[in-house]
């Protein structure tokens, strides 16, 4: 790797500082809104957790997964790692050119799923704390398009990341992490039918655990 050249062009490596500050932000945000109390949901939180590390730690620390698999796969032609036109994990794993200004469809697609998801992640957590406080289930708002759009949001933000910059440990990851998820919901409803009886029944009936 070229020292010459990547003081010669703009690094994008090597912030620790907004690897910090994004892993926290992150993580702070994730927390307050999906409010883990039980054992078994902080430790899926912890995952989603390292998850979000991992992402920030390549996107502006080092690079390890674009370094490990382009020297596994020997046919990248980039030399210095720490440019940010050094490429990216599904160009190097899809051969395609670099990274080119302006309109970039992974970005995008991903900045959608990530995005929106927080922005259901918020509405879901305002109606959620309404109904708690009131002692009755949440069935109104985004609860009224899926029973769980906590931790629909949540995958939609992970996917976000998958396409928009992933890296080996979160293409690894992603999958148990939804996985993990889906097991919670289905603990979830099956403590609330005990504690709501036939009218939280009538609930899951009308409405889809997820997607329509």
């Amino acid at each position: 790797m070229g020292i010459e050249t990547s003081m010669s062009s703009e690094l994008v490596y090597g912030h620790w500082g907004l690897v910090v500050f994004y892993s926290l932000a992150w993580s702070i945000v994730i927390f307050v809104l999906i409010r883990p109390r039980m054992l078994r949901e902080l430790g899926v939180f912890a995952l989603l957790a390292l998850f979000l590390i991992d992402e920030f730690t390549e996107l502006y620390g080092v690079p390890l997964s674009i370094n490990l698999v382009s020297r596994w796969l020997g046919f990248y032609p980039q030399t210095d790692l720490f440019l940010w036109r050094s490429g990216e994990l599904w160009r190097i794993l899809f051969r395609q050119p670099e990274k080119v200004e302006g309109f970039d469809p992974y970005y995008v697609a991903g900045g959608v799923l990530i995005f929106g998801g927080l922005g259901v992640l918020y509405y879901a957590w305002r109606v959620l704390e309404e109904a708690q406080a009131s002692g009755v289930p949440a069935v109104t708002g985004p609860y009224a398009w899926a029973r769980h759009p906590q931790y629909l949001a949540l995958i939609s933000i992970m996917l976000g990341f998958v396409i928009s910059g992933p890296t080996l440990l979160i293409l690894a990851m992603f999958p148990i992490v939804t996985y993990l998820y889906v097991f919670l919901a289905r603990r979830e409803e099956q403590e609330a039918l005990t504690k709501f009886g036939p009218a939280y029944a009538l609930y899951m009936k009308r409405t889809p655990r997820f997607i329509p």
